[in-house]
């Protein structure tokens, strides 16, 4: 159970991550976040920084065209 939970945690982080690095920088600057920041804050506090880019950033991010 405890390998489910970890290897969860993982793709959460890693996921978040991809889609952060290939959302369009132009879709970044439109909706005022720091691409690099929330790349940087993902890599290094993982499913902390991963869920708030979940629940908060993508969300703005995919809404632009």
């Amino acid at each position: 159970m405890t390998g489910l939970i970890i290897l969860f945690v993982a793709v959460v982080a890693i996921g978040s991550f991809i889609d952060a690095c290939l959302q369009h920088k132009s879709k970044w600057d439109a909706v005022q976040k720091s691409k690099a920041g929330w790349i940087i804050l993902i890599l290094f506090f993982g499913i902390f920084a991963a869920i708030p880019y979940l629940i908060a950033v993508r969300p703005k991010l995919v809404a632009q065209k």
